[in-house]
């Protein structure tokens, strides 16, 4: 048998001897005649029969073309895919197949997708579709490309500001109460289930996997990471009695999360599950107060109301939660208003062309650190000496700070060499490029 020909587990994707009755991986019988034991090719498509444990790319699953893996947990894996139809980027999440393979779970997912995919809000990440086959179950959603809530809590080293907080937080408060007066309840609120997109108006918060806790409930699933990091965020009525869970659990945990915004740390942290469960079910938090002194004591109320352990001491709904957010802690800044489309390419007053860099998030220094900028023009050549003498004569400008020595060092008693018209201006600060650009009136 030929390398390229090799048998490969279709559970974990281990090689199988060429006479081998049992994947040394994972201990799967696997017979000659056993279709699932031949590797899949870069083209091949996932259909009945075939429970892949780690979609590759170009593999076809329900129509959709996966192009790369961003993720994988404990439920499943999330792919990068290309939606032929309408010609756009989706992110598959692919249930594992101990997951998939669960008969209650299978019963259920009908019912949520339908559920999910008639529900559309800004906030919260569009359900496209659902693919179900005999071994796979797979949800079809929105791309975002950003980051999770807990990610962007991170370039803040734990410290997120108010403004941002309230932004972000506010947003996740409405989702969720729209989603409360639907008869939708979350189950599995948690910095990790909420992303951080961009868009002409900032940032804006985006909550990912509705209903998929509901689709563990009364199953086998298996105490995991995944499960560890739930229960981080779990509200003391889920540890006694999963399926009680109703909008207040949310709130719950939505105070949880709010917590962890505000003081950069957990309520309950411990690498035991059960230490986390029984701590949010008998043990009272730590005042956030205690964690960070610039809170308003409007806030760690509100904080401490949400953790509290009877369902009906936490705030009623979420509006309520949010009225009370904004008395805390202030309304987020009006975003500015939307302007309209701008041109590609401008021409400046030399008739030198100007190229569009359009708003979002940058890397920026040497941290890498994601910022958000306006959109701007950039000159699509560098500044020339020519354009730069221009400024020169017409303004007289000279620079003042004290590495004013720099300054054009290679023009000889400040006249420019012949022959190096056309060269880009070099020896300058950006306190000179700034004036060049205010005089041109490139801002």
């Amino acid at each position: 048998m030929a390398p390229s020909e090799a048998r490969r587990c279709a559970v974990c994707q281990g090689v199988i001897p060429p006479l081998g009755r049992f994947c040394p991986g994972c201990g799967r019988p696997v017979a000659d005649s056993d279709p699932l034991a031949w590797e899949t090719t870069a083209t091949a498509t996932v259909a009945s029969g075939l429970p892949v444990m780690r979609l590759q790319p170009g593999m076809s699953v329900g129509g959709y073309r996966i192009r790369s893996l961003l993720g994988e947990g404990g439920m499943g894996a999330v792919y990068l895919a290309h939606d032929p139809a309408l010609d756009r980027a989706v992110a598959l999440k692919c249930l594992h197949s101990n997951l998939a393979g669960d008969e209650g779970i299978r019963r259920r997912f009908g019912r949520e997708a339908r559920v999910l995919q008639g529900w559309q809000h800004p906030g919260v990440v569009s359900v496209h579709d659902f693919v179900e086959q005999e071994h796979l179950l797979a949800i079809v959603m929105e791309y975002i490309a950003g980051p999770t809530l807990v990610e962007q809590l991170g370039r803040w080293r734990g410290r997120m500001p108010f403004d941002e907080l309230v932004l972000l937080f506010g947003g996740v408060l409405e989702a969720m109460g729209e989603a409360h007066q639907r008869g939708i309840v979350h189950r599995d609120l948690k910095p990790e289930n909420i992303l951080v997109s961009t868009t002409a108006q900032g940032l804006r918060s985006r909550i990912v996997d509705f209903g998929l806790a509901r689709l563990l409930e009364a199953t086998s699933y298996t105490v995991s990471g995944a499960f560890l990091g739930t229960c981080r965020y779990m509200a003391p009525e889920q540890v006694r009695s999963p399926q009680s869970a109703d909008h207040r659990s949310d709130i719950y945990s939505l105070g949880v999360t709010l917590y962890q915004l505000a003081t950069g740390r957990l309520p309950f942290d411990s690498p035991s599950p059960f230490t986390v469960m029984m701590a949010h079910a008998t043990e009272a938090p730590r005042p956030p107060g205690e964690l960070r002194a610039d809170l308003p004591p409007a806030a760690e109320r509100l904080i401490l109301d949400a953790l509290a352990k009877a369902p009906d001491d936490r705030p009623a709904s979420c509006e309520v939660f949010l009225a009370r957010l904004h008395e805390a802690l202030g309304r987020p800044p009006e975003p500015a208003p939307v302007r309209g489309r701008l041109e590609g390419v401008r021409r400046d007053a030399f008739g030198d062309e100007m190229v569009l860099v359009e708003a979002g998030p940058f890397v920026s220094g040497p941290r890498r650190r994601t910022v958000h900028l306006d959109a701007f023009y950039i000159d699509r050549t560098p500044v020339t000496n020519e354009q730069f003498y221009r400024f020169l004569s017409t303004t007289g400008y000279r620079p003042t700070d004290p590495t004013a020595h720099r300054f054009l060092a290679h023009w000889r008693r400040g006249a420019m060499p012949p022959g190096i018209e056309r060269h880009p201006a070099v020896y300058l600060s950006w306190n000179d490029a700034r004036a060049y650009a205010a005089w041109a009136s490139f801002q």
